[in-house]
């Protein structure tokens, strides 16, 4: 589980959700326009992923599956892997 992890002063990566109609690449516009290359700057990892049914995702019925209760559910599911998996890393470096 802890292999696609990249971890940079022992945080879980911030986790970047795009709001409207805005796909991952919000954060991530152009050189010197990036959330993303800032925060690495920074020494932090950044987690962008398109929501289901913008950008490269797939694209179900919007009006039968992409609701907003399945879109919280998804990143839920994210930042709980992210939590869980920090907790193996610290938990096999203390063991």
């Amino acid at each position: 589980m802890s292999s696609i992890r990249v971890l940079y002063h022992n945080y879980s990566p911030c986790l970047n959700l795009p709001g409207g109609g805005f796909d991952r690449s919000y954060w991530n516009v152009a050189p010197g326009y990036s959330y993303v290359d800032c925060a690495a700057e920074q020494g932090y990892a950044t987690f962008l992923y398109d929501r289901l049914g913008w950008g490269l995702s797939d694209h179900p019925d919007l009006l039968e599956i992409v609701q907003l209760e399945l879109q919280v559910t998804i990143a839920h599911e994210l930042i709980y892997y992210f939590v869980l998996a920090e907790f193996q890393i610290i938990h096999s470096r203390m063991s």
